[in-house]
């Protein structure tokens, strides 16, 4: 007769194998990216991001590449609403945030392409 001892489970070496994130960046995660904001207009964006995040204990940081579309209505029956389709990329540590994001924006009878560092 064989006796053997199975385990699914990975022994737990130190603190950073035991929590999910610390200390090592995680692995890309598909998250959906809803925006609503206003500048000189209300805009409203929907789309989806690759999002990895890292931590330990001085502090948290995180990455993201994301695509969206994004709407401007203009409450206006003279004016046209404006429509987007954009890509970006951010990543921030800390109190640090940067990015970039490039979108083509139309109301079909004017178009822009528009470079926005953040």
């Amino acid at each position: 007769m064989v006796c053997s001892i199975c385990s699914a489970q990975e022994t737990i070496k130190s603190k950073s194998d035991s929590i999910y994130g610390y200390k090592r960046w995680t692995k890309y995660h598909n998250a959906l990216r809803i925006g609503i904001g206003t500048q000189k207009s209300f805009y409203t964006e929907l789309g989806l991001s690759r999002h990895q995040f890292t931590f330990n204990d001085l502090g948290y940081a995180s990455s993201t590449y994301y695509s969206s579309i994004e709407l401007t209505p203009t409450f206006s029956s003279t004016n046209k609403n404006i429509y987007a389709i954009k890509a970006g990329y951010e990543i921030n540590a800390r109190t640090l945030a940067l990015g970039i994001e490039g979108k083509y924006q139309t109301d079909f009878m004017k178009n822009h392409i528009v470079i926005t560092p953040k």
